[in-house]
């Protein structure tokens, strides 16, 4: 392995299937530390979250490694030098049913390393005994080494996150600068109305991250693009739909009405299901290509009869004197649920698995934030998209977040061995898209599947735990 320009150890793409950090320190049995090629001692850091909240014992019975702890008492300086060195490391621990190992000092310890927001990465090794757990973890962690011990690349000059502007946890990442402080490089945001920009994008090699709904995800893939998905960014619910003039009352009166909607989109796939359930052939309305902020515009002028967008947009038309006649909660129950992804362009997660796993476990941190402190997420929001406070939590409450520890579950992504729900849906997306003349052509079904990749997610919620 080797180290990028701020001195830390980085896990190259073949150890990310456990951690996005590769710097390991176990103890050796009766003797201490063993910090084998020089890597710092990851136990010590344990071993001085443990001291720093009141607790000194680390096992259970006569066990000579205790003394580490001490030793940490007697020679703060060491620690301390450690993290100035900003190490990221893996700690290795012994598995739950090892009734040698503290069963105080274990969780107390997880819990301390979940609250600091730690970039330590904890790999529990579970079953055999105490020892043969440890030795079992030193022969698997010497064997990753020497296989990836030539694959780091130095980090990029500068890392370009395109985003959409509209209510997501993206906008409480970008607000609290979570990606220029876990990456440590300079962090250029990009915003976006549509996902279609972003594909665009993307195609130019203008933006390494981005994000956009299912729609245009599987337009990427047909299109070959060369994108993964690593991240569930949000579910669409009444933060997207269709406003109309308050002569509409049902989906058949558009029938010959001016719609407007961003092709390609979620908003545009939603419009067209809702016209077939209608009854109603895409020729039978006047369709225009507009983002939300141009369909605005032309409601304001008289030039549009309806608009299938997403908030803000779809708030000012309503307080323009329109109404909603559908939203995606309601298309949701008819069984067409619609979501955001963040992806990721392949050659730079080739290049940079490390800055990848970080990306999504700082994105991660902001979904969290969004849920537990609604405060903090509304300042976000309306700083972002210029909003009143009032306004952002109406977007807020729109947004459907999934918490990462549950985006691995068969109804969303899935995991590495098995697609979810949504990943499957993305074949059907992009063959409806090709059946009404919006796409040419289609990839293979295996295509659209692989379009999701929920390593990073696997490997952060497994450090979680």
């Amino acid at each position: 392995m080797t180290k990028n320009r701020f001195g830390r150890w980085v896990a190259p793409a073949c150890l990310l299937a456990v951690s996005a950090s590769a710097s390991v320190g176990l103890t050796r049995g009766d003797d201490g530390l063993d910090l084998g090629r020089g890597l710092p001692a990851a136990y010590s850091l344990g071993a001085s979250y443990l001291l720093s909240k009141g607790l000194e014992r680390l096992h259970t019975g006569d066990v000579k490694t205790d003394p580490v702890v001490p030793d940490r008492v007697r020679a703060p300086e060491r620690n301390q030098a450690a993290f100035q060195r900003a190490i990221a490391p893996i700690l290795v621990t012994h598995g739950m049913a090892d009734s040698i190992v503290s069963s105080v000092s274990r969780p107390r310890f997880l819990e301390d390393v979940k609250a600091d927001d730690s970039d330590m990465t904890v790999v529990r090794i579970e079953g055999g005994d105490h020892r043969s757990n440890m030795g079992a973890a030193k022969a698997k962690i010497s064997a990753w080494q020497e296989a990836c011990r030539d694959s780091g690349t130095p980090p990029p000059a500068e890392v370009r996150i395109g985003y959409l502007k509209l209510a997501n946890a993206q906008l409480v990442a970008k607000a609290h600068g979570l990606h220029e402080k876990a990456m440590r490089v300079p962090i250029k945001w990009i915003g976006f109305e549509t996902g279609g920009q972003v594909n665009a994008a993307i195609a130019a090699g203008q933006i390494d991250f981005g994000a956009m709904g299912g729609p245009p995800a599987s337009v990427g893939v047909t299109q070959g693009l060369g994108y993964r998905g690593v991240l569930l960014l949000n579910m669409l619910q009444g933060v997207e739909g269709l406003a109309v003039r308050q002569a509409i009352a049902t989906p058949a009166d558009l029938a010959g009405k001016r719609i407007a909607t961003p092709f390609g989109s979620t908003s545009h796939y939603l419009l067209m299901v809702l016209l077939k359930q209608a009854g109603l052939s895409p020729d039978s309305v006047t369709l225009r290509d507009m983002t939300p902020d141009q369909a605005v515009s032309a409601w304001s002028a008289g030039q549009i009869d309806a608009a299938y967008v997403w908030e803000p947009a779809l708030g000012r038309m309503v307080a323009q004197g329109g109404r909603i006649l559908v939203d995606n909660a309601e298309m949701a129950r008819r069984g067409y649920p619609m979501w955001d992804i963040s992806v990721v362009r392949d050659a730079f997660a080739r290049a940079h698995p490390d800055l990848v796993a970080s990306y999504v476990r700082s994105e991660c941190a902001a979904i969290d934030t969004w849920r537990r402190d609604p405060e903090a997420t509304a300042a976000a929001v309306a700083g972002e998209l210029s909003l009143s406070p009032a306004e952002a939590r109406r977007m807020i409450q729109g947004t459907g977040m999934v918490p990462c520890s549950q985006q691995i579950d068969r109804a969303y992504l899935g995991d590495t061995s098995t697609p979810g729900a949504l990943s499957r849906s993305i074949y059907d997306m992009a063959a409806f898209l090709r059946d009404n003349g919006r796409t040419h052509g289609l990839a293979s079904h295996a295509d659209y599947e692989a379009l999701i990749d929920t390593r990073h997610l696997v490997a952060l919620n497994a450090s979680r735990r």
